[in-house]
């Protein structure tokens, strides 16, 4: 609105007039009106509405009745920016938390602050000792920090109304290899192999966007997949498309729930049993992003199968799954 509207505003007390007053310097027609839910005031130079005031009158009308509805939608959105802030507020703030006790845990927090003049010679000593686990700690760390930027490539990448894509040319192999290794402490805890299978095909992508949509597909990987299991990674071509398959056993996904997996906040019923379903960006999210890179995710949920290890089969139902990105063959 332009700064002198606000004086014109002010100076207006009935529902339809005729100004001459306007910065603008042309004729005009304003009108003001007060409701229980608020004030509208409206100021036009259309003809139509210059020529009758009447149905300057009914317009002014439908605005104020119209108002409840623009303080409804108003509310909307506000609620659903202040979940997405919260949701990386709370990511973040908990992936800082995991890299602190990660730390903790390999140097004690009490022999760190024991002797503040003694902290480099303390960190020295507990690397020596324990070279191994500070090589873990270091790799658990470099993830937390991957999924620190993930966490804001969502939103910017999302919630930007003109969010920033570089649409590039990669060579897809390479691209899977780097974000599995993130993962290879997570899998190898629990003992799970990640089989990839050959290919040195180039895709056109924004690598930022992608990259997260891949980690988190093998997040859930990580957290879902059947201990002792393995998972295959293949590269697949028809005249239609480009295929990215992550195949593996999993926790089943019941067929009423292929569709409720796209939906933002929503959580398998195998996730909630097995404890494990928390606030990551979920499918729906992993969608939306592959969906800028004018790709697709699709689910194919197997049949629910015995597990390998010794669990009550009906708390937990693992089965063969496949998770595919799908890219036209005129990518």
């Amino acid at each position: 609105m332009d700064p002198h509207c606000g004086t014109c505003a002010q100076q207006c007390k009935v529902t339809s007039e005729i100004t001459y007053m306007c910065a603008k310097k042309e004729k005009r027609r304003r009108g003001f009106q007060k409701t229980i839910s608020g004030t509208v005031f409206l100021c036009t130079a259309d003809i139509n509405y210059l020529e009758s005031g009447r149905q300057f009158k009914k317009v002014l009308q439908i605005y104020s009745e119209m108002i409840l509805q623009f303080q409804e939608i108003k509310k909307l959105i506000a609620k659903k920016e202040t979940e997405r802030v919260n949701r990386l507020f709370h990511n973040l703030t908990s992936l800082n938390g995991h890299s602190i006790q990660e730390i903790y845990a390999l140097i004690p927090q009490d022999k760190l602050l024991k002797n503040f003049r003694e902290q480099k010679k303390i960190v020295t000593e507990h690397l020596e000792e324990n070279i191994s686990g500070a090589a873990e700690t270091i790799l658990r760390l470099l993830k937390n920090e991957i999924s620190v930027k993930s966490e804001f490539s969502v939103y910017r990448k999302l919630y930007d109304p003109n969010p920033v894509l570089r649409f590039s040319l990669h060579e897809i192999h390479k691209v899977i290899l780097n974000v599995v290794t993130l993962f290879f402490q997570d899998f190898a805890d629990r003992d799970i192999r990640v089989y990839i299978s050959a290919s040195n095909h180039k895709l056109k992508f924004d690598y930022d966007s992608f990259q997260v949509a891949v980690y988190h597909i093998l997040d859930n990987a990580a957290k879902y997949a059947e201990p002792g299991s393995d998972i295959f990674v293949g590269f697949n071509s028809d005249a239609e498309k480009y295929i990215i398959s992550f195949e593996m056993t999993s926790l089943h996904i019941e067929q009423n729930e292929l569709n409720l997996l796209f939906e933002e906040g929503y959580s398998g019923t195998q996730a909630k049993n097995l404890g494990g379903a928390g606030s990551g960006i979920g499918m729906g999210l992993i969608k939306k992003l592959l969906n800028l890179n004018s790709a697709e995710i699709c689910v194919k949920a197997g049949a629910p199968q015995p597990a390998k290890t010794n669990m009550v089969f009906q708390e937990r139902k693992y089965a063969k799954n496949n998770f595919s990105i799908e890219f036209s063959s005129k990518n």
